[in-house]
């Protein structure tokens, strides 16, 4: 399926999610210790706590592996629904011009 067909959407979702993305990398890059990094941590997490407080109620192994998956999988899942409403709300601003 060709880009410029996809739903405003989805093409919204998966910006989002490319986003977070390469927010999560540079996170994982950066020392600890780093101003930056405590910067991207709460930049990142931001838009995932209401999925992150849903999700609390699922018990999970704390491997450190694991745990990196978990967030990993949250924020790219919360993303992708922030971005999905914004592409919705688009799209419905450009259909009624």
């Amino acid at each position: 399926m060709n880009w410029k067909k996809l739903p405003c959407w989805l093409k919204g979702g998966i910006i989002a999610s490319s986003i977070e993305v390469i927010l999560f990398v540079v996170e994982m890059n950066l020392s600890v210790q780093s101003e930056i990094a405590y910067y991207f941590a709460n930049v990142n997490s931001f838009p995932a706590i209401p999925l992150i407080f849903i999700l609390s109620f699922i018990p999970i192994p704390f491997e450190p592996y694991f745990l990196i998956a978990y967030a990993f999988l949250v924020y790219i899942i919360s993303y992708f629904i922030i971005g999905a409403l914004i592409g919705l709300i688009v799209s419905k601003i450009k259909s009624k011009k």
